[in-house]
């Protein structure tokens, strides 16, 4: 079983996304949720929604770890690091001594 906690920053439910944003969004935390059970030993993850400086969406989904991961980009966070550009945004990890957090983010659109 999965054990996750989101938290919504004010504001972050009412945005409306583009069809293209909304799949590349699902799929990011897809991915990201399938490599932390299938490369850690951790069934729990919190994932944090925001709105940075009115103009990004940042989402950042975080796990315990045990010891320091080598982060090796395959064919999944490859893929996802190419969809989040093709929408304008990036990935970047941050890594402590007992947590990784995968990090995306990307420009808001109006929708149209």
């Amino acid at each position: 079983s999965l054990r996750l906690a989101l938290r919504f920053q004010p504001g972050v439910l009412h945005l409306n996304f583009t069809n293209q944003q909304s799949v590349v969004l699902y799929r990011s935390i897809q991915e990201a949720l399938t490599n932390m059970m299938r490369h850690s030993e951790s069934r729990t993850a919190d994932i944090k929604f925001e709105i940075i400086a009115q103009k990004d969406f940042r989402v950042e989904i975080s796990h315990p770890v045990t010891q320091k991961i080598r982060i090796i980009e395959g064919f999944g966070l490859t893929s996802m690091r190419e969809r989040l550009v093709t929408i304008g945004g990036r990935l970047n990890f941050s890594q402590t001594e007992d947590q990784l957090s995968l990090i995306f983010q990307f420009p808001l659109e109006v929708k149209k």
